[in-house]
């Protein structure tokens, strides 16, 4: 009895979860198409936009999920109550911890469907989308050396070697150069990031200058730096 009640509840809020997801996904996916489509020149087209919005699509739901099985959950456990069935239920002798245990196995289905985008399908298929789409605006080309990557920015060169998935970089060496190619300063920065503005954000930095009269050391806890390098490729090329 406890066994059917408990598939016919969990079939209840996982439809109102679905039906809440498809709403929230196609504003979700129609407001990025709607974004990407202002990007659209060059080599990258409408087409690539709109394959780069149905790729985020797995990622979209995934940070949509807790919302949808919000209100899902309540728009499921609503018709039930509308319908006088958890009434029923109740009066047949489900108890209210039941009933919460029920409601919570529920979310634990959830959880685990929602794990597994988020490990296994939403990154890898939002680092493809991301990487296609920076490679058709950009077309900017780097060096992969094993988890590490060199990038050329005019007459600065930059060496990283790790990024996370929202474009947090380990440690960052910066080599300088002048007009003449010849060395002018090497930095390195314990953390870097890239901030809203698209600026780099360099922590705990070290530069070492190259002066008529010998070496001088700087040191600054923060400095903020602009490059023109796509910050989405770098990324990309190191996640």
């Amino acid at each position: 009895m406890n066994s059917i009640l408990s598939q016919y509840l969990m079939r209840s809020i996982l439809a109102g979860t679905a039906l809440v997801m498809v709403v929230l996904l196609a504003l979700a996916g129609l407001f990025e198409l709607i974004a990407e489509l202002d990007d659209v020149q060059n080599d990258y087209q409408t087409r690539q936009a709109i394959t780069f919005a149905l790729l985020r699509m797995p990622i979209l739901a995934f940070e949509l999920m807790p919302v949808s099985a919000l209100i899902g959950s309540l728009l499921g456990l609503g018709a039930l109550a509308a319908n006088s069935e958890i009434i029923i239920m109740r009066s047949a002798g489900l108890s209210v911890a039941r009933l919460a245990l029920m409601v919570a196995g529920t979310g634990l289905v959830m959880l685990i469907f929602t794990a597994l985008i988020g490990e296994f399908f939403g990154p890898s298929l939002d680092f493809y989308a991301r990487d296609m789409r920076a490679q058709a605006r950009h077309g900017q080309q780097e060096e992969r050396l094993g988890n590490a990557t060199w990038v050329k920015d005019g007459k600065v060169y930059l060496h990283l070697q790790r990024v996370n998935s929202d474009f947090d970089f380990g440690s960052i060496y910066l080599y300088r150069f002048n007009e003449k190619n010849e060395l002018q300063s090497i930095a390195r920065a314990e953390n870097a990031g890239i901030d809203e503005n698209d600026r780099w954000r360099l922590e705990n930095l070290k530069e070492t200058r190259f002066v008529d009269d010998g070496v001088q050391v700087v040191e600054s806890r923060v400095a903020l730096e602009s490059f023109e390098v796509d910050s989405e490729l770098l990324g990309n090329a190191l996640a």
